[in-house]
């Protein structure tokens, strides 16, 4: 997606500077978590992609930009790092707690809080390589047993 002049508009008007104030407030809690359970983002290629994907719905939110139709919409920067831990525990087997549990969305794949309820992002890291690179989706649809 392009930025466009209205989309900076936003940002500087009365409301851009308590959203950048809570999506940076999520995102330094998000890396607290992580350090918390001894996690390092540069080390891991898939705390390093989570994040990354992360970090750019909250900007993408910031700047009061649509999430493109196959990206889950979320309704607070806090439902998006609630989903990211939901995903950090899902991909490294873990069991960190969320901070943001109250934030929670209700999808139709499943009830609030569960791993279920994290779509979009979720697909794109089921699709990674142990080395963090992204599999070859001919690969994966043989892989799942399909038939060329």
């Amino acid at each position: 997606q392009v930025i466009a002049p209205a989309n900076l508009k936003k940002v500087f008007g009365k409301d851009g500077f308590c959203k950048a104030q809570s999506a940076d407030a999520v995102i330094r809690k998000l890396r607290d978590v992580l350090s918390g359970n001894g996690l390092d983002i540069m080390a891991d290629p898939r705390l390093l992609n989570l994040m990354g994907v992360t970090e750019i719905n909250i900007a993408r939110m910031v700047l009061g930009m649509a999430s493109p139709a196959q990206e889950k919409p979320y309704e607070s920067v806090e439902a998006v790092g609630h989903d990211c831990v939901l995903l950090l525990n899902a991909n490294l087997g873990s069991t960190m707690s969320s901070p943001w549990l109250s934030y929670a969305q209700k999808t139709d794949e499943g009830p609030a809080g569960s791993a279920a309820s994290s779509s979009g992002i979720g697909e794109r890291l089921r699709e990674l390589n142990p080395d963090g690179s992204l599999k070859d989706p001919s690969i994966l649809l043989l892989d799942m047993g399909s038939h060329p």
